[in-house]
């Protein structure tokens, strides 16, 4: 492998690959991130203004609108890309990637540490068990 060939040990290469991945991880997923949490803020946001429909049901056992539906999922997704795709363009989604990226690196780190440990532990167990 490329790092191989650099001269650097096992630990430093799993290290590396896992700052690699969640680097890349954190700038590929933050359109996704960034729409799903406006989504999330700006329903909240309705529920609390009084736009959010819920249904309750009076003492005769019919159920009622209590307040003005609102849009459905799919409403609120276009109306967020629109918005963001309006003020920013293709860039407006990555805002606050590198912030994504960088929190994501410790615990990719990590996963890939502890998976290169244990996929090792394995082989070698395996190995020795049939020899």
């Amino acid at each position: 492998s490329f790092l191989m060939n650099l001269g650097m040990s096992a630990v430093t290469q799993r290290t590396v690959s896992g700052i690699i991945a969640g680097m890349t991880l954190g700038l590929l997923a933050n359109p996704i991130d960034l729409v799903v949490t406006r989504a999330m803020t700006q329903i909240h946001d309705m529920k609390g203004s009084g736009e959010y429909s819920y249904h309750s049901v009076d003492a005769n056992g019919v159920i009622v609108m209590d307040r003005a539906p609102t849009p459905g999922a799919v409403q609120v997704v276009r109306q967020i890309c629109g918005d963001i795709w309006s003020k920013d363009g293709v860039w407006g989604f990555f805002a606050g990637a590198w912030v994504r990226a960088l929190s994501r690196i410790p615990s990719t780190c990590v996963w890939f540490a502890v998976f290169d440990i244990m996929k090792s532990a394995l082989l070698n167990r395996h190995t020795t068990a049939f020899a």
